[in-house]
């Protein structure tokens, strides 16, 4: 049989949104490690709601939030680069505020 060899991808940066923003669907970026898919998770630790925003297999580095986030809440999020069935480390936290 032909298997595919997939690599471990890079693990991306998360570059926005950071701090304080003013929009409620933000469009998050991270940078680009040359992976075929990305996954986003974003929690809204105001809420104490995990995973409010779980994305799989977007394929650039970016992504609008397909929901309204909540004026003075606090989010995390992370991203991770997906080679097939090969899984990459999630970036370092990034959190953000919405005012």
């Amino acid at each position: 049989a032909f298997s595919v060899e997939y690599t471990q991808p890079a693990t991306p940066e998360a570059i926005s949104p950071l701090a304080t923003i003013h929009e409620t669907q933000p469009v998050f970026q991270w940078s680009n490690v040359n992976a075929l898919s990305y996954e986003l998770w974003v929690d809204d630790r105001t809420a104490n709601i995990s995973k409010i925003i779980y994305v799989t297999n977007i394929t650039d580095t970016s992504y609008r939030a397909p929901i309204n986030l909540t004026p003075g809440h606090s989010y995390r999020w992370w991203v991770r680069g997906v080679n097939g069935t090969v899984y990459g480390a999630w970036s370092v936290t990034a959190a953000f505020r919405v005012e």
